[in-house]
């Protein structure tokens, strides 16, 4: 049996032209920049909403059912993992939104008092007065954009809180600023990570333990690092297991 050999038709331009009638989809003219915001928009509104809904739709459930029976322990379960899973996704969305802030806010540089930023940062998670704050004197009042650096230490902390969960948390930090460069050191006693994964902690929504197993969005160390990079900087590790970890922190002085 053979085969009849036909001649493709050639098909112009013109014929891939979306006829008149029809609405065009490049008629806003966005910018990558006006996409981003519309994108920072729907995740902060239009998608958290259903999301507070699922954290909340739980409890109401077992209101309704505690008024005309018992909730069985099965019951409970279940209505626990969704609740845990929405508070989980809720995490992920601020996280995912903090990422994309990063360098759009359109603040400007400020005189910082760096120690006190810090120490309000350790305050908020609960870290005590016996953790130390060491840094030079040139780093109490410098310049920098004041939100980005509460953003760049609250990750760092919050990643040594969550942790340092066998004892109590250790956490120092240190800093200078030499020839127009600042270092700052954050120095924990944490369970320290295999240098095998030094690389990818930074990568985003990477962890190094199950999701259930350990809180937040795996964005924290990504948030850090991006900060750093829209200033000019960077961030690494030192760290074994069993011995905690440092992560040091550079960037140009504004």
């Amino acid at each position: 049996m053979g085969f009849v050999m036909t001649e493709m038709p050639i098909i112009s331009s013109a014929h891939l032209r979306v006829p008149a009638s029809f609405t065009h989809g490049n008629g806003c003219n966005c910018t990558a920049e006006q996409d981003l915001r519309l994108l920072k928009k729907r995740l902060g509104h239009d998608l958290r909403a259903p999301l507070r809904a699922l954290k909340t739709i739980p409890q109401w459930i077992r209101e309704d059912l505690e008024a005309t029976t018992d909730v069985t322990a099965s019951t409970e379960k279940y209505l626990s993992m969704t609740e845990a899973s929405a508070e989980r996704l809720d995490q992920f969305m601020i996280g995912l939104l903090s990422f994309l802030n990063v360098g759009t806010t359109g603040d400007q540089p400020k005189t910082v008092d760096a120690p006190l930023e810090i120490s309000k940062i350790f305050a908020a998670h609960g870290v005590t007065s016996k953790n130390r704050i060491n840094l030079s004197d040139e780093l109490h009042q410098f310049t920098c954009i004041k939100s980005e650096l509460r953003t760049l230490v609250d990750c760092i902390v919050l990643n040594a809180v969550r942790h340092c969960t066998e004892s109590p948390l250790v956490l120092e930090v240190f800093g200078t600023i030499q020839n127009h460069q600042v270092n700052i050191v954050f120095s924990d006693n944490g369970p320290g990570i295999d240098p095998k994964h030094h690389a990818r902690i930074f990568e985003p929504f990477e962890t190094l333990k199950p999701r259930d197993q350990v809180e937040g969005s795996g964005l924290g160390l990504a948030i850090a690092a991006k900060v750093l990079r829209s200033w000019g900087g960077e961030i690494g590790v030192e760290s074994a297991l069993g011995e905690g970890s440092k992560f040091s922190v550079n960037f140009p002085a504004f």
